[in-house]
């Protein structure tokens, strides 16, 4: 998958970017985190985020939900690059160590599944 965010910047201002956020917020993470070009759902605004090392990744999908305003029966699933599903259970600073992108950003994408009953 191809990302907005590495179209719109360069690699060397997304590495700039990358080192100031993480010189700056210690202890927290740089995150990109776009919609699926194949998913029905909407675009959320804001596709930068910071999170604590601690956080794991069901909270983190809690956090997209919320800026989406998902009705209950409306599922996402989180995927690392766009290719690798993401488990509940794995924290933000597991995922940046073992995924990070060379430009120091950890990139997520966002899907929808719908359940029905």
């Amino acid at each position: 998958m191809e990302y907005s965010y590495k179209k719109k910047f360069t690699f060397e201002q997304r590495i700039q970017e990358s080192q100031t956020l993480l010189n700056r917020y210690k202890g927290r993470i740089p995150v990109i985190c776009e919609k699926d070009p194949k998913s029905s759902l909407k675009s959320i605004d804001k596709i930068q985020f910071l999170c604590p090392y601690d956080m794991n990744i069901t909270q983190f999908n809690f956090l997209i939900r919320r800026n989406l305003k998902l009705a209950e029966e409306v599922s996402i699933y989180l995927l690392i690059n766009g290719k690798k599903a993401i488990g509940g259970d794995e924290t933000m600073q597991y995922l940046y160590q073992t995924h990070k992108d060379k430009d120091g950003f950890l990139y997520i994408t966002y899907a929808s599944e719908i359940f029905w009953g």
